[in-house]
């Protein structure tokens, strides 16, 4: 989680509509990551 501290920071001088806009996106780019590397693993084993 630590990595996503400075980021999370960034989101505090956004407006309210635009930094939930953001943190959707951010969460649904972070569940494909991953996802991608479970298959990837999958994949591999």
């Amino acid at each position: 989680m630590s990595a996503l501290a400075p980021h999370s920071l960034s989101h505090f001088t956004v407006p309210p509509s635009e930094q939930e806009e953001q943190v959707r996106r951010d969460v649904h780019a972070a569940n494909d990551t991953c996802s991608l590397i479970v298959a990837v693993e999958l994949c591999l084993t």
